[in-house]
This record gives C-alpha cells, structure tokens and sequence, in this order.
C-alpha cells in the first residue's frame, strides 16, 4: 500500500514532513537555511525542488522507478519527444570522469611535454621513466593513475610560475 502525501506539509520551511497513513515524521533538510536569509534578497530555492515537482516524484510508487528493467523510465517517457532517440535510449550516465578522461586524451601530448621537460623532472623528483610509461598507456584514462599525472602537472606548473618570477625580477 503506497502511502499518500499532505500536499499542505510536503515543503513545510525547507523540510520534507509530515507523511500521513501512521508513518513516522520525516525531517530532512533540503534547503538549508534557506528561508533564513542573510540579505534583503527572497530565498533562492533551487527550481527541481519546488512543492510541485517534490510532490509528483514522491507519488510514484518505487516499482514504476524501473519499470520494465528501464532505469528512470517514466521520465525517459516524458521526455521522449524532446530529446533525441540515442539520449532516451541509453542506460547510463557519464560524469565528470569521463570529461576529465576527453580532456587528458586531446591534452596528452601537451603534458608530456610539460612533465618529461620540466623542473620536476630535472630535480629528479619525479620518476620520468615511470610517467612516460603512463603517457604512453592508451589505458590510462580513469582511475588514481590519471588523476596523479594531473597533480604533477598542476605541481610542474606551479614550479615554472615561480621559475619564470625570479628570472624576470633578476
């Protein structure tokens, strides 16, 4: 038995509460302070987490949520005629990873450069063997290893910015 909502408490001072049919109060914050505003300026409240929407969601009963095996289905229903086929049609979603993933395959010559050529190698702090055969890895696009050639990038940079200050003010 699914259990009905008061529309009336469902967004009650940025809190969900109140559910009716016996079930204990429910008291998340989903807005924090937001009705406690610092300036002069009405509460920002974010648009997906306006009373109707909030509403609508909770009356889907969960066994409609992946209804025939299809994740987000009623939504990929509601939508169907305003997104294209091939975004309805897929069963998963990309994240910042695989950005940062595009980004360091179109960069990776540029910090090969960069750190195969730079100061850290130089003062032999990194091992050049070790970080070329990582640049060299088609493998290597996600994980702990790409994020670290990204810290020695960000640590060589760092390094020139300073190597360049001194060489101008002498």
């Amino acid at each position: 038995m699914g259990t009905a909502l008061k529309s009336s408490s469902i967004l009650r001072n940025g809190c969900i509460s109140e559910l009716r049919g016996g079930s204990r109060e429910v008291s998340h914050r989903i807005i924090k302070d937001s009705h406690r505003s610092v300036s002069n300026h009405p509460p920002a409240i974010p648009a997906l987490l306006a009373q109707p929407i909030v509403e609508t969601c909770l009356r889907i009963p969960t066994w409609d949520w992946c209804r025939g095996g299809i994740n987000r289905a009623i939504t990929r229903e509601a939508f169907s005629t305003a997104l294209p086929a091939p975004v309805i049609a897929r069963r998963s979603k990309s994240g910042p990873e695989s950005l940062t993933a595009e980004v360091f395959e179109l960069g990776r010559p540029v910090l090969r450069d960069l750190l195969l050529g730079g100061a850290l190698r130089d003062n032999r702090i990194i091992d050049a063997a070790a970080v070329e055969a990582a640049l060299d890895d088609p493998a290597v696009t996600r994980g702990q290893l790409l994020y670290r050639l990204l810290e020695l990038a960000e640590a060589e940079t760092w390094t020139r910015s300073w190597s360049e200050r001194g060489s101008t003010s002498a």
